[in-house]
């Protein structure tokens, strides 16, 4: 998903809610078997909504599975993600 992710947006300069349009409905497809496909889909919220790199829309999601709220971190990126608080290094 990241590589497909990263191809229509750099090498075709897709809009991210124009990829997340493209390739929510591939997870939807019953026999499309990819580990943490539930998650995906708050992967694309976070990435098309927020305007997130795909990355840290992936981070973000892991962070609220396992229930986490702070990342030590340069990427200032996460300081848009509601519920998660970074501390800068």
């Amino acid at each position: 998903m990241f590589e497909t992710v990263f191809i229509l947006e750099r090498r075709y300069g897709r809009p991210k809610d124009q990829i997340r349009a493209a390739l929510l409905p591939l997870l939807e497809l019953p026999g499309v078997a990819i580990a943490g496909k539930r998650g995906l889909r708050r992967v694309f919220e976070l990435y098309a909504d927020l305007h997130l790199p795909f990355a840290d829309a992936h981070h973000a999601v892991y962070m609220e599975h396992l229930k986490l709220t702070k990342i030590a971190t340069f990427d200032k990126d996460f300081d848009r993600i509601p519920g998660i608080t970074r501390i800068a290094l």
